[in-house]
C-alpha cells in the first residue's frame, strides 16, 4: 500500500474484478473490467492482438457503447435512439418493425443501390442513380421468364417480361387485358 491510499504490486494481481476510477489505462484478465472517467471525456479499452491494436470499445455521455477500428475511427455505436454504423453491416437478416421506414442516405452525387442477392449472386436490384432515376432490375441468371409484378395488395395490376412485354390486368388481377408484345411491336386490347 503506496501514500495515496493506491495498491503498488510487482508481480501479478488476482482479483474477482478492478475498478479503477479516472483510468487512461487498464489491463485484466477477471470477468468484470470497469473503466469509469469523469469530466465527459470518451471511457476506453484497447484491444491488443500480439501487441498490435485492434480496436477500441469505449462509452460516454451520449453512448452507452462505442466500438472503434484499430487508428481509432468510430463504426459502430450504441445510444438511447438505437445504433449507428459508419461503413457496411452485414446481417443473416434484417427485421424492420412494423410502422418503421427504411431509410438509405447518399450524398446526391453517386448512386445507391438496394440488392437481393442469393449466395453471392444478385438476383434483383433497386437503384437510385446519380441522375435521379429510379431502375428495378431483375437478373435472370440465365433462365428464361422472368417477370416483374406490379401488385395492389393481392391483386396483380402490371407485369413486365424479360423480353419486354407489358401487361396491365383487369379488376381482379386474375387475367391481362392490354399486352404490348415485344417482339411482334403490337399492343393487344381485350386480350390475354
Amino acid at each position: 500500500i503506496v501514500a495515496n491510499g493506491g495498491l503498488d504490486v510487482t508481480g501479478t494481481a488476482t482479483m474477482d474484478g478492478l475498478v479503477v476510477d479516472g483510468a487512461t489505462a487498464l489491463t485484466s484478465g477477471g470477468t468484470t473490467l470497469s473503466v469509469d472517467r469523469t469530466g465527459g471525456a470518451t471511457a476506453l479499452i484497447e484491444l491488443k492482438q500480439a501487441s498490435v491494436i485492434r480496436g477500441y470499445l469505449g462509452a460516454d455521455s451520449t453512448k452507452s457503447l462505442i466500438a472503434f477500428n484499430g487508428s481509432g475511427a468510430e463504426k459502430f455505436s450504441v445510444s438511447n435512439t438505437g445504433i449507428d454504423v459508419t461503413g457496411q453491416a452485414t446481417m443473416d437478416g434484417l427485421t424492420v418493425n412494423v410502422n418503421n421506414d427504411i431509410k438509405i442516405s447518399r450524398n446526391g452525387t453517386s448512386s445507391q443501390k438496394l440488392f437481393w442477392d442469393r449466395s453471392g449472386v444478385v438476383d434483383g436490384s433497386l437503384e437510385l442513380g446519380a441522375d435521379e432515376n429510379l431502375t428495378l432490375s431483375v437478373a435472370d441468371d440465365g433462365r428464361a421468364g422472368q417477370y416483374i409484378y406490379f401488385n395492389n395488395n393481392t391483386k396483380r395490376v402490371m407485369s413486365l417480361a424479360d423480353g419486354g412485354d407489358v401487361s396491365f390486368y383487369e379488376d381482379t388481377g386474375t387475367t391481362a387485358k392490354m399486352v404490348w408484345d415485344a417482339s411482334a411491336e403490337s399492343l393487344g386490347i381485350g386480350t390475354s
